[in-house]
């Protein structure tokens, strides 16, 4: 009778455990984050793709230079779906890029460029 309760007892926490998990799996997935780094001698990088913000239809990138770089970057924020471009800037040596794009809905990826020096970046959507 006890070897019962306890394997009882048992499959009940894993139960509780497991319903709990997958009330909060969809908080988790929906906050995503990408990011790629340029090094000198590829002078590019490419993220993967992370979907919009799903109820603000949003996704935010930051860029910068590596320490002592005296050129400017460029980046691109891609739509995967289309290959249409929907953000794009100058990353300058002084300054960082922090900005947000609204009115997106499918899923993005961002792309730099800086020949000859380091730079990273990042995108989410939270």
């Amino acid at each position: 009778m006890k070897r019962r309760s306890l394997k009882l007892a048992a499959t009940s926490v894993a139960a509780a455990a497991a319903a709990v998990l997958a009330v909060q799996t969809p908080a988790f997935a929906a906050n995503n984050r990408a990011a790629c780094t340029v090094f000198p001698l590829i002078g590019h990088c490419t993220s993967s793709a992370i979907p919009a913000n799903a109820s603000g239809h949003f996704i935010w990138v930051g860029a910068s230079l590596g320490v002592g770089t005296v050129v400017t970057g460029h980046w691109i924020v891609r739509d995967v779906g289309n290959n249409v471009v929907v953000g794009s800037g100058t990353i300058f040596p002084v300054f960082d890029v922090a900005q947000t794009i609204h009115g997106l809905y499918g899923s993005y990826r961002l792309e730099l460029s800086c020949p000859g020096c380091s730079a990273g970046g990042e995108i989410h959507n939270y």
